[in-house]
């Protein structure tokens, strides 16, 4: 926050919260003016069943205004590679439409399909030469590409922010893109596309929303709209995530998680700064592919003890996060 006092605040994202909730999915992508709707996902997804799933959803929608055209399930963790290919496959089915069902990894591939189609890219390589690319508002402009996100962690938030994190597999680097206007249109959050998911994968996506949380908070650029998001998250992952290993069919402690995920990322990416938790864990995931949950939650209590970071995290919301999570 600037000394005035000023600041913006994102909340684009249109969310869609309950199970079963994938069934509005083509008249979503109707309302939003998509006739030819290509689905993003990857192999352990499609292995498991989910990708069916959403396809015969679209089965018993299809028509002559609108139809899933393509499925690409062979996106990589942050892999720049497969976003290539899928640019390449989006346009050779003429896709209008982006549904990226899956993780942080399957719902950045989906902005980064979504920057390349809208600034005529081939390669998603050639923004990814620094640590960062960066667009502002007003000279970026909307893609005009419905975009609806179903994430299948309750863990990165991906599905409400305008940021992707992409592995530059030539210089060997993670770059985070971020620009206005990245983010899905609308967020579908349906806890029963959660139920599969192994406990290690549970527990470790649910440690990458509570550091969001946990850094949201910290951040010098911490409003109270990212503090309501933030601190709410942390209570509910808290509450919440203890139950859900050990009742793994929880749907509504599930669905809980789901949406502490979204707040958490919505504040983590209002409140951006120096967040140095996902700094060292992007470092470790990129030189180790370590996945990022679980490079979080390893290097959390690290970085909290180490006392490098207590100019952000001695003030009132932390003592109050603390609080909320003693409470228990």
């Amino acid at each position: 926050m600037s000394t005035s006092g000023y600041f913006t605040y994102n909340m684009r994202t249109v969310v869609h919260s309950g199970a079963d909730s994938i069934i509005k999915v083509p008249s979503l992508f109707r309302g939003l003016g998509g006739k030819r709707v290509l689905l993003v996902s990857d192999e352990g997804l499609e292995k498991v069943g989910l990708v069916n799933r959403v396809k015969d959803v679209f089965t018993l929608n299809n028509g002559p205004d609108m139809q899933l055209v393509g499925v690409y399930a062979k996106v990589t963790p942050d892999g720049s590679e497969s976003i290539n290919d899928l640019v390449a496959y989006a346009r050779s089915v003429a896709a209008d439409s982006i549904l990226a069902l899956g993780g942080g990894s399957v719902l950045d591939a989906a902005k980064g399909l979504k920057y390349c189609l809208h600034h005529h890219l081939t390669d998603i390589c050639d923004i990814l030469k620094l640590g960062l690319k960066l667009e502002t508002w007003p000279e970026a402009k909307p893609s005009m590409i419905p975009h609806i996100a179903i994430p299948t962690t309750a863990g990165t938030g991906a599905e409400v922010t305008n940021g992707a994190v992409i592995h530059n597999q030539v210089l060997n680097i993670k770059s985070l893109v971020l620009a206005p206007y990245l983010d899905a249109d609308m967020a579908v959050l349906d806890a029963k596309l959660t139920l599969g998911l192994p406990k290690s994968i549970t527990v470790a996506t649910a440690f990458d929303a509570l550091t969001h949380a946990i850094e949201s908070i910290a951040s010098p650029k911490a409003n109270l709209f990212s503090d309501a998001h933030a601190i709410t998250a942390a209570k509910v992952i808290n509450e919440n995530m203890p139950k859900v290993a050990k009742e793994p069919t929880n749907v509504d402690c599930r669905s809980k998680l789901l949406q502490a995920s979204t707040m958490a990322c919505n504040a983590v990416v209002n409140a951006f700064s120096a967040f140095p938790v996902h700094n060292f864990s992007h470092a470790l995931g990129a030189t180790f592919h370590i996945p990022h949950g679980d490079a979080n939650g390893i290097m959390l209590p690290v970085v909290i003890e180490t006392r490098r970071i207590f100019t952000y995290l001695m003030h009132s919301e932390w003592q109050m996060l603390c609080h909320l999570i003693a409470k228990d």
